[in-house]
């Protein structure tokens, strides 16, 4: 049973077939033997004979005498038989020439065949039925064959695997993704559950990473909606004490334009939101625009320009680079915007110092920024996910720096991991998919 199992459909249909074939002879021909066998012992074939023989005598007369006998046995004939004498004719008073009285003689030996009319009723009805037999039978054995090989190679090749993928293909039609799909066959259908099952994996892969990005999505869009409840209240708020003094003429100049101030920087406020929530948006659309670039080269030219802007703040920065020299495909600009945007964040927490380290392996390009800062705030942490979270009271940064930092890492093959370190302070893990050529 294992044999068929692991041998390819097409070698398990030819030995299946074979098998029932050799087997259909074999018993067609041991009952076709024994209604043979049978029909000997209810009509045995006969032993005896009749021998003729036909004289010819001068005036062309001819005469005819038959002997009965038994093959095997001893048989007597009567004197002048084997030439053929007439003892029937009359005698002559001249010597008898049995050579001059017979000028031809003709033998003949005829088989004595049984008679099937000469059988019982009971007899001839189970002669007949035996020779009917040898021809049903063998019929029907080749009939139960083809059935039964149909159903053995139904059973042990095509029934555990279909039943499989039936069951697979419709918990699949339900979004049901949580199940393992495997067949013990080592052919064809078997290589087919194998490659489902990693469909099946992809297909979950991609619905946690769509849920996920789904419920990051909602949560982002709460959070906004909640931070931009403040802008708008400072404006209501603004507009409403305007609406009501400017009337009563009791407000003065100063007082006036400072409000007017205020209620611009929640408009830009409310304007940088926005952009930050299309840039979002657009970067789930953003194409690649992959090319080849030389590493190390790459990411000293990007460091050069981070080194400026620790100099203008005053902070020190160290660069640990252990890529090895290679050409990789990746998309420069969108990688320096997700570097950036990720120094730019450390940069502003920074106490001292910051620190960036670099690496490839397997076709991931590693970057980690980590600074002496406060750390992420916890609830970021424990959440993992990247809303707006932001310690900011100028109203300048809107939070959503690392959210669009994940999307860019997201749509570069990679992703963003946020962590605080146990020296103090955060450390941000951006990789991208750079593959090398």
């Amino acid at each position: 049973m294992e044999k068929i199992k692991n041998m390819p459909l097409k070698k398990a249909f030819i030995y299946v077939v074979c098998g029932a074939a050799i087997w259909i002879t074999v018993l067609s021909g041991f009952t076709i033997y024994g209604c043979y066998r049978l029909q000997k012992i209810i009509l045995p074939v006969s032993n005896e004979a009749i021998l003729t023989i036909v004289s010819t005598n001068t005036d062309g007369k001819k005469s005819e005498q038959q002997q009965r006998f038994e093959f095997g046995k001893e048989a007597s004939f009567p004197v002048g038989f084997a030439v053929g004498i007439d003892y029937n004719r009359k005698p002559t008073p001249e010597k008898y020439d049995a050579a001059a009285e017979n000028l031809a003689v003709e033998f003949t030996v005829d088989r004595i065949d049984n008679n099937f009319t000469l059988l019982s009723p009971k007899r001839q009805l189970a002669y007949t039925a035996l020779s009917a037999a040898k021809v049903v039978l063998p019929l029907i054995y080749a009939i139960a064959g083809i059935l039964l090989c149909a159903a053995r190679f139904y059973r042990e090749k095509l029934q555990k695997p279909i039943q499989v993928l039936m069951e697979a293909s419709e918990k699949i039609a339900h979004e049901n993704l949580d199940f393992s799909l495997s067949c013990s066959n080592r052919d064809e259908l078997g290589t087919l559950c194998d490659s489902f099952e990693t469909m099946r994996q992809a297909l979950a892969e991609k619905h946690r990473e769509l849920w996920g990005m789904v419920d990051e999505r909602r949560q982002l869009m709460a959070s906004v909606a909640h931070d931009l409840r403040n802008p708008i209240s400072i404006m209501e708020g603004y507009l409403e004490y305007l609406h009501i003094h400017i009337p009563k003429q009791d407000l003065s100049m100063e007082d006036t334009m400072t409000m007017i101030e205020q209620t611009s920087e929640a408009a830009a406020r409310l304007k940088r939101y926005t952009d930050s929530l299309q840039d979002i948006y657009h970067i789930e659309e953003q194409e690649l625009h992959k090319t080849a670039v030389l590493l190390p080269e790459l990411l000293n030219d990007m460091t050069e320009d981070f080194e400026l802007l620790a100099e203008k703040e005053q902070l020190q920065i160290t660069v640990t680079n252990s890529v090895p020299a290679c050409r990789v495909k990746l998309d420069g600009q969108l990688f320096y915007r997700i570097l950036e945007n990720v120094f730019v964040n450390a940069l502003r927490f920074a106490g001292t110092r910051i620190q960036m380290y670099f690496s490839l392996e397997n076709n991931m390009l590693t970057v980690r920024v980590a600074d002496d800062g406060p750390g992420f705030p916890e609830s970021l942490l424990q959440q993992n996910r990247f809303v707006p979270i932001t310690t900011d009271q100028t109203g300048k940064h809107t939070g959503l720096g690392l959210a669009i930092c994940a999307a860019l890492c997201r749509r570069h093959g990679g992703s963003l991991k946020l962590e605080n370190r146990d020296c103090g302070g955060a450390c941000a893990v951006i990789q991208i998919f750079a593959e090398k050529i």
